[in-house]
């Protein structure tokens, strides 16, 4: 299943995810709407810009989402900017969590 066909419930279900900041969650849905193939490829500016908060809070957070195994960075050689491959199986769980708790509320 490729999970990133439904990004709009994918993002719904980020917004709801207990365990990520504000600012971890604008991260992950932007790195989601930009990516192509599970690939994505952004400069920490960007990230920045859009979400407010500082390039080196950028940066803490992606390494958390590296540790944490929900993206994986690689970079070329020759290219300025890092790229991120987006761990589906990680996504699948924070949306099937998402999925449960509605049940539950019915």
């Amino acid at each position: 299943m490729n999970i990133l066909k439904n990004k709009p419930l994918l993002l719904v279900a980020i917004d709801q995810y207990e365990l990520y900041t504000k600012g971890q969650k604008d991260i992950l849905k932007i790195l989601i709407s930009l990516c192509i193939d599970d690939i994505v490829k952004v400069g920490t500016t960007y990230l920045s810009e859009k979400t407010g908060l500082s390039r080196a809070s950028i940066y803490l957070n992606l390494k958390k989402f590296v540790q944490e195994k929900l993206i994986v960075k690689t970079r070329k050689a020759g290219e300025r900017h890092d790229s991120y491959r987006l761990n589906e199986e990680k996504l699948e769980y924070i949306l099937q969590l998402y999925q449960n708790k509605k049940a539950m509320e019915s």
